[in-house]
């Protein structure tokens, strides 16, 4: 406490500023908010990325002007390099960020020389305003160190370096002078990693970009926080593959389904992971196509996101692989084409077999509805889907069109006419 000019006792500026810490903040929130939309920046970048920034910046600010604590680079590293390393995968200027940061530190200087009055409080500006040159400075250093971080791992030497190793290991090649060139040893076996978050609105090329990057980065961050070594990644923003020097530990396989989870926020979108595990290095060219194969035969069968194995899609790798088998099973649903509620009528009885009545309940048709469909699949077909073996061979024949249709998903509506009851 110190005494003001009418004698009375007043508070110490850095409780002052304590009480004014939620108006600052919304302040340099605002501010910022209006720099990254006149810089052209995407308007959900700049709400729930840039300025959250400014905003943990000023915290720091303040927590700095306003504890008796020193704020420490370990502090700032812990609160800043995680967003900072965000807006460098964005490709935001280092300047622009910089700038905002300078900006922050002005404004809570301001904040508190307006609040101090008395001789005591001034005198706690002036070591204030030491800490916020100090801290000004930890930041400084953590913003441009978290955007070198970025710019190798995403643009620089060791990017490049590693997708040489990456193709040379795919096409079968010698890979030993570029596994030296990445400073990464090599493995005798590999976990084979495919990453697919089908198709999505295109956004316009720079947004493009600037998202693809982002995920890249994200899924690089999550394998080698989960692995403990650098990934071999490539990925194009909606699918990609990954190499790991591999282990066939089925605790540590199981921890892939744990990553498909926290990778769905990060990404926007609902990843389908296909994993093959301890894959040696002569097989894994046919390795990742089938690892490719089991991120994206999921999605489309409609099944949840998730990470998937050969012994979730045995049946359904082995089917759709090219042959005269395969050519003769597309054929047996040709006379279907043009009635789409007869396949999502073969689908639901499929799976649910004898049970009629659940099937019809799926589709919201009645059970005499449902067996006329029935029928009808048998006479354009020459198939009785209630009989065991034409039953089998009608699952294998749909398990292929629902995997090679143009477009998953929509059911169409009913075109038949209900039968008499």
């Amino acid at each position: 406490m110190s005494v003001n000019e009418n004698g009375r006792r007043s508070a110490a500026l850095r409780v002052l500023l304590a009480q004014r810490r939620a108006a600052v903040g919304e302040r340099l929130q605002q501010h910022a908010r209006a720099t990254g939309e006149a810089a052209g920046l995407p308007g959900s970048y700049v709400g729930t990325e840039f300025a959250p920034t400014v905003a943990a910046c000023a915290r720091l600010y303040l927590d700095a002007m306003t504890s008796e604590r020193p704020i420490t680079r370990p502090d700032v590293a812990r609160a800043i390099a995680p967003p900072a390393e965000r807006h460098a995968e964005h490709r935001l200027p280092a300047a622009t960020l910089l700038e905002l940061v300078q900006a922050a530190a002005r404004d809570c200087l301001a904040e508190a020389s307006a609040l101090a009055t008395t001789p005591d409080q001034r005198s706690e500006l002036a070591d204030m305003g030491a800490r916020l040159l100090d801290l000004a400075g930890h930041i400084g250093v953590v913003v441009l160190e978290s955007y070198a971080v970025v710019e190798r791992a995403l643009f620089g030497s060791d990017r490049a370096a590693r997708q040489e190793l990456l193709a040379a290991l795919l096409a079968g090649t010698a890979a030993e002078h570029a596994a030296a060139r990445a400073d990464i040893a090599l493995a005798d076996t590999y976990t084979v990693l495919a990453i697919d978050l089908g198709p999505d609105d295109a956004p316009a090329a720079p947004v493009a970009e600037l998202v693809s990057r982002r995920r890249e980065r994200v899924i690089d961050r999550a394998l080698a926080e989960l692995t403990g070594a650098p990934a071999l990644l490539r990925f194009d923003g909606h699918s990609g593959t990954a190499l790991l020097a591999g282990t066939a530990d089925p605790v540590a396989t199981d921890r892939f389904d744990q990553l498909a989870r926290r990778l769905a926020p990060a990404l926007d979108g609902a990843p389908y992971l296909g994993l093959i595990p301890a894959v040696a290095r002569a097989d894994l060219a046919s390795a990742v196509a089938d690892a490719r194969d089991l991120a994206v035969f999921p999605r489309l069968r409609d099944r949840p996101p998730g990470c998937y194995r050969l012994d979730d899609l045995l049946l359904e790798l082995q089917i759709t692989r090219p042959g005269r088998a395969k050519q003769r099973l597309i054929q047996l649903l040709e006379p279907l084409a043009g009635h789409p509620h007869l396949i999502t009528t073969l689908q639901a009885h499929l799976q649910h077999g004898a049970d009629r009545q659940a099937a019809a309940r799926e589709l919201h048709v009645h059970p005499n509805t449902f067996t006329y469909r029935l029928n009808r699949i048998t006479e354009l077909t020459g198939l009785d889907p209630t009989q065991p073996r034409e039953g089998r061979t009608l699952a294998a024949a749909l398990t292929i069109h629902l995997l090679e249709r143009p477009a998953p998903g929509d059911r169409a509506p009913a075109t038949d006419p209900a039968p008499p009851r």
